[in-house]
Parts: C-alpha cells; structure tokens; sequence
C-alpha cells in the first residue's frame, strides 16, 4: 500500500486533539475544584508494519482498515482508582464530539494473562481540507497500577512473541494479582488520600492566590470580511467558557483571523506590548508565514491556549529612524516584514549609502527594500532578494530597479547585514519621500537620513506544533498543494 502518510494523517491529528480535549477534562475539574478522575493521558499511532502485521494476521484487506481496524489511533487514561474509570467512561459517553460504539471491559472479564482494562470504541470525526474524515480510535482506560503492569507485558511480549517460559507466565500471573490487591487497598483508603489531596489542592490554590495567577488575557483581530468576523465571535465566545478574558488594551495573546496581512496590522497596534504579548494567526484565505491555523482547528487551538501547550519564539525586526533637516527631530517605527523608500513624485531616487558610517555607494533606481528575515519572503523575494531564515538576526537591502550603465553603477545585488551593522541612507535630489513600513504609506518631507538596524526589540509568537519555515516556503512557492 502507497501513501501511508496520508492516510495516517487523520489518525495523528485526531490523536493530537483527543488528548488535549481529554486532558481538558482534568483541567476542568481542577477549575471548579473537584476531584479529577483524569491523572494523565497518554496517546500513539499505531507505527505502519504493526498496522501490516495485524491486517495480515486478521485478514483486514488495506481498503477495509479505515472500517475494521479499530486501534490505529491510541489513547490511554491513567486512573488512580477503579471506581475512576466508570466515571471517566460515563463522561466520555455524554460527549457530543465522540461517539462510542463498542465497550470491551476487562476489568470485570480480567485476560488469562491477568490483563485489566476498560476500552472505548469511538468514532471521531477530522477536520481536513477536503471536508470531515471519520475515523475509528482506541481509549484505554486503567489505574497506574493497571497500567505498570501492562506496560511490563508489553515489554515481555515484545521479547517472547507471546509465548512466555512457564515461570515468566507464573510470575506475570502473580504481579497481576498484586496489581489488582493493590488496587483494592487503595479504593478502601480512598476518601483519606483525596482528603490529603484536597488538603494539598487548597494549600496550592492559597498560594497561587497570594501570587495572582491571572486569567488568560486575550485579543482577537479580524480581516474584517464576513467569514473572518464570524470565526472571531466564534472564538470569543468559545474562549469566554473557557474563563479567558478579553482585553483589547493589555492582552497577552493577541490572535489574528484572516491573512499574513491582517497579523500585520495586528502587530503594529499591539508592537507597544512586544515585553508582555505574543502573536498567532488564524487564516481563512490562503495559507501564509504568519496565519498557520485553520477554521476547523480553533477549537483545538483555544484548549492548547488554556492548558498553556505552546512554546515562545522570537523573530527579530527592523528598526527605522528618520532625521530631518531641521529641529533635531526623529521619527522611530518597527517594521515586522520590510521597510520601502521611494520618491514622492516617481522621479528616479538618489541616495548615498553608508554602512557603518562608511561611505557604500550613491544609489540610482526605483528605491530600496529593507526587509527582515521573517519579511524576506514578502516584496523582498519578488525583488529578486535571498530568503533568510528567520533564526538569524540580520536585515536585508534590496534594490528597486537600480540604473546600472556606462556612468552609473551599483552594487547590484542584496545586502546582507548582521545585527551590529547599520545603514544609513542619505537623500540627495528630494524633499519628500514615500515610504511603507510593512502595509503603512507614510510621506515625510525635510529628511535628512533614515537609519535601518535589527532592532532590540522582537516579536513573540506562540508556536503549538512544528511549522518549519523551509517547509512553508516550499508549500507557498514551489509545492502544487498551496
């Protein structure tokens, strides 16, 4: 069978999203300061040659194993009681997310080989491009006692192929039984460990308290177009269940719904709360550098906001600085993707360029890009520019169809620069000049000298899952699959 990675790729985000909806549960109970039955879950994808070694085993032709095979998608529920595991099952069965369609219980009905466990068949329905894929998956629900002892079999099996020696089988047999006196001694003393546990759970909430663990403060930036405003009240309203607060003038997470474009101007009025506030992008276009989650994943994206499963990355910017002719004055912007001069009429733009104070070459063209790393694949690339991976903290000049002829020459080709050079770029035959700052037209009149560094500044965004740069390039510029 060809194409394995697709047709496992429903099974692993369906995994992905189970457990953190899963462990929301635990979440939940610990918010409204219940005993949660959830102590940790756990999830896998059944890795290809076992999927070919049961389907062989079983008979199951490889058009059929969306239908019959059952446990391709894993997931398992650690427990610290028995009783835990009823309560967990009547959760699951009450959800509208999941449908269970078959119960196998092993607790009661205990293996030969002294297995216990209760398992859920649900049917889930993925989200994908191509519209909803219904998949079956397996939930495994046990005690830790229950599951040291079957994660020790697992080991075993693997060694043995199932045919353990007679004192392996015996020993196992006995563990089991251990396993499962265990189990009971812990039911009897039951109330006395969650009252430990409450006792615990109180001193920590006190704590907590006392160092004001804020709400999750949020903002949401729509494109403005009917499909965008929508997904924002969606997640507005979604995330106001979730106890998260809206806060347009201090948020922490500031998330965008539309396009690369629309994170633009996200950050530009929130680059004031760069210290405090991190960036992530919804896009209900096409996909973009900055807008990587899809309508269909929101969900999934609030749950991982509230249980606070992302990480921080930081890519740099760029820093303008524009003086005039006259009063000393300065005008300071931050640029996220690129920075363009040109003159203000179309006139050819004449310009020396210096480079650490250093004289470069005088300039003679359209105008000039300078772009970051992460901007490096925006106007910077259409002008024949390098893509830089945004790890690497540098800026890029760019020419606008410079003039290159018998009399007059550039260097023809981008710049470079690390973090510690400047440029400088001194006009020579104009008074006003228009100029962007990312989406922004700004016209400034009397200029002296515009300065472009990497600035001190960066912009946080917050990263849930591996969205690697080169692979977006790929996708955006070269793959057929955009």
């Amino acid at each position: 069978m060809d194409g394995w990675d697709e047709f496992l790729a429903p099974y692993q985000q369906s995994v992905e999203e189970l457990k953190i909806k899963l462990k929301g549960i635990r979440k939940d109970y610990q918010l409204n300061r219940k005993y949660s039955p959830v102590e940790f879950v756990t999830t896998r994808v059944k890795p290809v040659q076992s999927i070919i070694e049961k389907a062989s085993t079983r008979n199951i032709p490889y058009d059929r194993l969306r239908e019959e095979m059952y446990d391709i998608a894993g997931i398992r529920i650690m427990c610290q009681f028995v009783d835990d595991i009823e309560l967990i099952c009547d959760h699951i069965r009450k959800r509208s997310d999941m449908k269970v369609v078959e119960e196998r219980d092993y607790v009661e009905n205990t293996k030969e080989s002294g297995y216990r466990s209760y398992h859920l068949i649900i049917e889930y329905p993925v989200e994908s491009i191509d519209g909803p894929v219904s998949i079956l998956a397996e939930i495994q629900i046990r005690t830790l006692a229950m599951n040291f002892w079957a994660t020790i079999e697992h080991t075993l099996n693997y060694k043995y192929s199932g045919e353990y020696p007679p004192e392996i089988r015996r020993r196992l047999q006995n563990a089991a039984e251990a396993a499962f006196l265990l189990d009971e001694e812990m039911s009897q003393i039951r109330e006395e460990i969650q009252d430990a546990q409450k006792y615990y759970s109180k001193k920590t909430q006190y704590i907590n308290e006392q160092i004001r663990w804020d709400v999750m403060k949020f903002v949401i930036v729509s494109k403005g177009d009917t499909k965008s405003n929508a997904l924002k009240d969606r997640m507005v309203n979604y995330m106001a269940e979730m106890k998260m607060e809206y806060d347009e003038t201090a948020p922490e997470m500031v998330i965008s719904v539309g396009g690369d474009g629309t994170l633009l101007q996200a950050f530009h009025r929130y680059q004031h709360l760069l210290d405090a506030a991190s960036f992530v992008g919804v896009h209900t276009g096409h996909l973009g550098f900055y807008a990587d989650w899809l309508p269909h994943e929101v969900e999934r994206l609030i749950i991982s906001i509230q249980n606070d499963e992302y990480q921080l990355i930081e890519y740099p910017l760029l820093e303008i600085i524009i003086t005039y002719e006259k009063f000393g004055a300065e005008s300071r912007y931050l640029a996220l993707n690129e920075s363009t001069l040109r003159t203000d009429d179309g006139t050819t733009l004449v310009s020396d360029i210096d480079i650490r104070n250093q004289h470069f070459e005088r300039f003679r063209g359209d105008g000039i890009c300078v772009s970051t790393p992460s901007g490096s694949t925006a106007y910077n690339k259409a002008l024949g520019g390098a893509i830089i991976h945004p790890s690497i903290e540098a800026l890029q000049l760019t020419e606008i169809a410079s003039l290159n002829n018998s009399v007059f020459r550039t260097v023809g080709s981008p710049l470079v620069l690390p973090k510690h050079h400047t440029t400088q770029v001194n006009p020579v035959n104009s008074e006003i000049y228009k100029m962007t700052v990312d989406h922004i037209n700004l016209v400034h009149k009397g200029v002296r000298q515009i300065q472009f560094r990497v600035a001190d500044e960066k912009v946080k965004f917050a990263r849930f899952r591996p969205f690697p740069f080169w692979k977006r390039v790929h996708d955006s510029f070269i793959s057929d699959r955009n």
